[in-house]
């Protein structure tokens, strides 16, 4: 009752919440370039736009609610020459100063053109801001949007993972049009974008407003392109195939126009431009990436030929061991993604359709030769390559904002939005029939015949694993793969309400809501494995034998971890029932309000606010952690519901105060004081009951300890 509660709550404070900003503002003065005078009612223009300003009685203009890009700008006063300032940019939540200083009319009464320089510090941000352009993109020689960060000063990437500050990857906070996309369930982005349709990227490492909450080390914001004045499209292929190999081909060291083929192919087609008139205007991306190795790393190959295994019970029995050098076998990568954005300029009502979606497919081989001392990574999969786990991921986000402009100073934003992330994991054979990962007939009939030796005779006995020089490797034709479904849906609501009182003010209020719907069924490749003998023996049991266990007992056995779904893998929206084995999909709920003024007097800059967040897990705990036998039945693992009680939720306010003041052109000082709050990232606090179970009764070895009520990381 009390959830339901404050979900009516959030929705009647809508009209009141505020999402993180996407537009910028520019403002600036027009004087006459002869007598310094300013020009009141000079007027100014965002060219291909409905947007623009006149100047007042001091000569400064304004204008509120421009998308981060970038833009020509034109000032006019009736006796003087127009200028228009071509490659204006404009970042989200900043402020552009952009003056003119208009010629008298002469003789000369053409239009002058003037190219824009981007300022080498803006000093109206009061912590450290970096923002990536689509022009530096087009000029840097690197692809993807993580390689792109690593520039950002604070950032480091190392095994493709974005971390920032020295915080862990889950502390870093990401925004798309204005919408919260990180993964609740273990950090990082939701969703996965293409370089080609990003128009900014703003990294913020640290000090940031009250704007935003849910990251202690960093923010990075990204902003979709948008359509032009003109129809455009591009069409580019990238590719390292000038030898012309096909995909299965080996890296054999030869070179082509000096450069080696390691297998990298990308396709990036773009169009964009008004429809139908100026007033809507489109962008869409289509890209096509494809990697033969996803982490290729220099590798002189290994040949050891033909080697006995001394533990095999067959005498004399080898094996060829042997791995060519080049591109990692089953590490490749084929991702599709498409982007695309529609916006309805009916000034002062103006409308943004923005969506992604990705699909990807590769094999659970990145870390195939491990760097880190003492993990094997998949190195133990070398003669039984065509058992690499595979994994199929989706994932898109679609939002829809509504901007009225009530007044030159005045304006606000409502927005909804859709998140999803899905996650596949399997084994590349058998699929979705995991109860036949342990039978040798389930495997031979997907063309899978099983090199067993010696004694390992029975329909449900695996090949036994090769011993070489004391290391183990899988046998030709053994089961490797776990088996994972894992679903997440997002719901984010929003609304803006951005004004400027006087000269010096500019008021923010706001929040944000978000929900989520996640759901995860799972086995370890050693629960899975034997199921199928176990189930089979256990059906030879005569009825009434004390030793003849139910379905549901022998899933909860193997360590099947589920929520969201029931004991068999199929999707679940009741309630617990402890009775089947079907658990509730978990359905967390963040909230996050704030109110903040940005005061602007002459070069310095303060920003004053207070957030308010609100976090709501909705995880059960144990009721005595020290007695879990009151909980867990030892001898089935069957739970009582009544020795569990909900999580308690979370609130906090946390200040947020921040200043700058530039020293020179090229020096800027800043300084902050604020409280962070963030949740901690949910798959450390989420695991099906009946995995708990499994583990617990397993003794004191915990395979993957969980906090069932871990509370929010703070941070000053």
């Amino acid at each position: 009752m009390k959830r339901w509660f404050t979900l009516l709550f959030s929705f009647l404070l809508l009209p009141m919440l505020v999402q993180a900003g996407t537009v910028g503002k520019l403002r600036g003065t027009i004087t006459d370039l002869d007598t310094g005078e300013p020009l009141i009612g000079a007027n100014v223009i965002v060219v291909g736009t409905s947007f623009g300003a006149a100047t007042n009685i001091d000569g400064e203009y304004s204008i509120l609610n421009l998308e981060a890009g970038t833009y020509d700008v034109k000032a006019s006063y009736i006796g003087f020459q127009s200028i228009t300032i071509s490659n204006v940019r404009i970042n989200a939540d900043l402020t552009t100063e952009l003056d003119f200083e208009l010629p008298a009319e002469g003789i000369t009464v053409a239009e002058v053109v003037v190219l824009s320089e981007r300022p080498l510090i803006n000093p109206t941000n009061t912590n450290a801001i970096r923002n990536l352009t689509s022009d530096d993109f087009e000029n840097l020689p690197i692809r993807g949007i993580n390689e792109l960060l690593a520039f950002a000063p604070g950032v480091v990437l190392q095994d493709n993972t974005i971390y920032v500050r020295g915080g862990r990857l889950d502390e870093v906070g990401y925004y798309l049009e204005g919408t919260n996309i990180t993964n609740p369930l273990q950090g990082g982005r939701q969703v996965t974008l293409s370089q080609d349709a990003i128009e900014e990227i703003q990294v913020q490492s640290g000090g940031y407003t009250a704007e935003f909450g849910g990251a202690n080390s960093g923010i990075i914001r990204q902003q979709l392109k948008s359509g032009g004045n003109k129809i455009k499209a591009s069409l580019e292929y990238i590719t390292d195939n000038l030898s012309f190999q096909g995909s299965g081909d080996r890296f054999n060291g030869d070179k082509v126009l000096g450069a080696h083929w390691f297998g990298y192919s990308e396709i990036v087609a773009t169009l964009s431009g008004p429809l139908f008139s100026n007033k809507v205007k489109f962008f869409g991306l289509f890209n096509s990436n494809y990697q033969n190795d996803v982490n290729p790393q220099p590798f002189p190959g290994i040949n050891l030929g033909w080697i006995n295994d001394p533990n095999s019970p067959i005498p004399g029995d080898s094996i060829n061991f042997t791995y060519p050098a080049g591109p990692t076998f089953k590490n490749s990568a084929q991702s599709y993604i498409g982007t695309g954005t529609l916006t309805f300029d009916f000034n002062p009502l103006i409308f943004r359709l923005s969506g992604t979606y990705s699909d990807l497919a590769t094999f659970d081989g990145t870390n195939f030769f491990d760097s880190q001392a003492g993990n094997a990574g998949k190195l133990n999969h070398i003669i039984n390559m065509d058992r690499v786990e595979v994994i199929d991921q989706t994932d898109g986000s679609f939002n829809l904002k509504m901007t009225h402009i009530l007044s030159p100073t005045t304006f606000y934003e409502l927005s909804g939005g859709f998140a999803f992330n899905d996650d596949h994991r399997y084994d590349p054979f058998l699929v979705d029939d995991f109860i036949g990962y342990g039978d040798s007939v389930a495997n031979a009939n997907v063309g899978q015949m099983w090199e067993r030796r010696g004694t390992e005779q029975g329909r449900y006995v695996q090949p036994a694993n090769y011993q070489i020089f004391n290391f183990s490797f899988f046998a030709p034709g053994a089961v490797t793969s776990d088996y994972r479904l894992r679903k997440q849906e997002t719901l984010n609501f929003s609304a803006a309400l951005s004004s400027e009182l006087g000269k010096e003010h500019s008021l923010k209020i706001g929040g944000e809501l978000q929900m989520f719907t996640i759901r995860n069924y799972s086995f370890t490749n050693r629960g899975l494995v034997p199921m199928a003998g176990i189930l089979a023996q256990n059906e030879l049991l005569p009825v009434g034998d004390p030793t003849k266990l139910s379905p549901t007992e022998i899933y909860i056995n193997q360590g099947v971890n589920n929520y969201g779904y029931n004991l068999f893998g199929d999707e679940y929206d009741g309630d617990d029932d402890y009775s089947t084995g079907a658990l509730a999909p978990k359905q967390p709920m963040f909230i996050g309000a704030y109110i903040q003024d940005q005061i602007e007097y002459k070069n310095l800059i303060v920003n004053v606010g207070f957030r308010y967040d609100y976090i709501d897990t909705d995880n059960q705990e144990l009721i005595d952690p020290t007695r879990p036998e009151e909980t867990i039945s030892f001898n089935t693992g069957i739970v009582d519901p009544e020795a569990l009680k909900e999580v308690p939720t979370f609130s906090s306010i946390s200040p947020r105060f921040g200043f700058s003041f530039p020293v020179t052109d090229q020096t800027v000082f800043h300084a902050q004081y604020g409280k962070f709050v963030q949740q901690t990232r949910l798959r450390d606090i989420y695991q099906g009951i009946y995995a708990t179970s499994n583990q617990l009764r397993g003794g004191f070895f915990i395979a993957n300890p969980v906090g069932f009520n871990v509370r929010p990381t703070r941070t000053t």
